[in-house]
C-alpha cells in the first residue's frame, strides 16, 4: 500500500474497513490499527470480545472505509450473498462482516472473502440477537 493512503487509513480507528489484500482476497472489520508493518482489524466494535486478525501491510493493496446506508429488514434470503453488513445487536454492540448463506433463520457473517467465492472466519447472529441492520457502503476515507 502506498504510505499516503496508509498515512489516511491509520487515521480511521474505530471506523469499518475494508482492505483487498495481494492474494485477491478482501478483508473487513472495525479498524484496531494501521502502520507499516500490519493492519489489524476486529469483526465486533469491543475489542474485549472475539479475536482480532492480523494483516501484513506489505500484502494489502489498497482499503475503502465504509458507512452504514439505510436500515433494512431482517430477512436473510432477500440479502445477496457477499453483502457488507453492519449489525447493532441488542446489546448494542456492532458486528460488520460479508454475509454468507446460512441453513438456519440467522445471518452468518465472514470476515474475509476471496474472488473465488471462499468465505473465513465466519459468525453467527441470531434474529433475537439482533436489533438493527445495515448495509455498509464505501464513503469518504478522511476522518
Amino acid at each position: 500500500m502506498e504510505p499516503g493512503r496508509l498515512s489516511r487509513l491509520s487515521r480511521l480507528g474505530g471506523k469499518v474497513v475494508e482492505i483487498r489484500l495481494n492474494d485477491n482476497r478482501r478483508a473487513i472489520g472495525f479498524l484496531v490499527k494501521a502502520d507499516n508493518d500490519k493492519i489489524v482489524l476486529h469483526p465486533i466494535d469491543h475489542t474485549d470480545q472475539a479475536t482480532s486478525t492480523t494483516y501484513r501491510t506489505s500484502r494489502s493493496r489498497d482499503f475503502d472505509c465504509l458507512g452504514p446506508g439505510e436500515a433494512i429488514t431482517f430477512d436473510p434470503e432477500m440479502l445477496p450473498p457477499r453483502t457488507r453488513l453492519l449489525i447493532t445487536l441488542v446489546n448494542n454492540f456492532r458486528v460488520c462482516g460479508y454475509r454468507i448463506p446460512a441453513a438456519q433463520k440467522s445471518i452468518l457473517l465472514a470476515r474475509e472473502l476471496a474472488d473465488n467465492g471462499e468465505d473465513r472466519r465466519a459468525h453467527r447472529h441470531l434474529p433475537e440477537h439482533i436489533a438493527r441492520l445495515q448495509v455498509l457502503k464505501p464513503v469518504a476515507d478522511e476522518p
